[in-house]
């Protein structure tokens, strides 16, 4: 069967799949001119552990480095889909740190921010991770969904095949309260916001939202100025492009604040 083929009969046995991926083609469409810039931090892991309130000299995140060897050396090529080492780095950092109870992340691919959010649970022995996705077609045909993440890890894991508009509201409503919310979807205006004000109303104090693909549009910049919270925003290691961190205050915000 080529590729035509199998797309089709995709979108003919899975017509809630079609309406959303056709909802969010049009939507890359529209976003197509609202790409920003953003002046990023200095000092990134300076300023990463002082979110988090932790000491920048560690031991905690000295572990990354043979995970990352260990995610990279399970995928045979390179892939536009892939989380660059930057914000898998921090996704570690966080985890590690944080020691959160219950993640979600938007986003799946080949799984790399996953394998790495997964392995730094691992090693802290607790957590778990609900990770929502409507996979690309092309990356199915490939058989690339999630091929990075071992079988010994997915004891933590619970995956939701879907758009997260669709999906998100209910995932986190049965999880109640999380501790870190990762965006790594959708790219445009209005799906980052949506999923950002999701996530926030159900993040735990001092919880914290991390954000791929930032310069992709003004969405992160006009919530964070919302939310008033500290924030971080770091350039992508080995690619082009941004991330960028929220934390939800510890302490309840004034009235009129998230």
């Amino acid at each position: 069967m080529g590729y035509k083929a199998y797309r089709t009969g995709v979108l003919l046995q899975r017509p809630v799949e079609t309406v959303d991926r056709i909802r969010s083609r049009l939507e890359r469409r529209l976003d197509a001119v609202l790409a920003v810039d953003f002046a990023p931090c200095q000092g990134i892991h300076e300023r990463l552990h002082d979110l988090l309130d932790a000491p920048a000299t560690c031991d905690v995140c000295s572990g990354f480095d043979d995970v990352w060897r260990s995610v990279t050396a399970r995928l045979p090529d390179s892939c536009g889909h892939d989380a660059g080492v930057g914000i898998a780095r921090t996704a570690w950092t966080v985890v590690r740190h944080l020691r959160p109870q219950r993640v979600v992340e938007t986003g799946v691919a080949r799984g790399v921010t996953t394998t790495v959010l997964l392995e730094a649970m691992e090693h802290n022995g607790y957590g778990e991770l609900w990770s929502i996705d409507l996979p690309d077609l092309r990356l199915a045909w490939r058989g690339g969904v999630s091929v990075a993440v071992p079988p010994e890890l997915r004891t933590r894991w619970t995956y939701v095949r879907g758009s997260s508009r669709r999906f998100l509201p209910a995932v986190l409503a049965e999880l109640g309260q999380i501790q870190l919310f990762l965006h790594d979807g959708l790219h445009t205006h209005g799906n980052m916001l949506f999923e950002f004000g999701v996530a926030w109303r159900h993040l735990a104090p001092g919880g914290l939202l991390l954000s791929d693909d930032i310069d992709s549009n003004g969405a992160f910049g006009h919530f964070g100025n919302w939310t008033g919270s500290p924030l971080l925003i770091c350039p992508e290691e080995t690619k082009s492009g941004a991330y960028g961190l929220i934390r939800k205050p510890i302490v309840a915000p004034a009235a009129g604040r998230a």
